[in-house]
């Protein structure tokens, strides 16, 4: 997979984390959700810093809101 495909991954394990935080707040404060909406944010974090990363420098890319990076910035390689 391609950075651009883990970056929807990384946003799409967050939107899940940020709304299973929500639903335990919404649920009677129900702090197994709570808990357990703390510990996919921060799977998100962490495969965030493992796989957004140039293939070839292996330097962190930024992220971007509307994903147009298509090279590394420190490298030049195509992502």
């Amino acid at each position: 997979m391609g950075y651009h495909a883990w970056c929807w991954i990384v946003r799409g394990i967050g939107l899940a984390g940020g709304a299973i935080l929500l639903l335990g707040y919404y649920w009677e404060n129900n702090s197994a959700l709570h808990m357990l909406g703390i510990v996919v944010l921060i799977v998100a974090i962490i495969v965030a810093a493992w796989k957004l990363r140039c293939p070839k420098c292996g330097k962190r890319i930024p992220e971007r809101i509307n994903m147009t990076i298509e090279r590394c910035p420190y490298c030049g390689e195509e992502l």
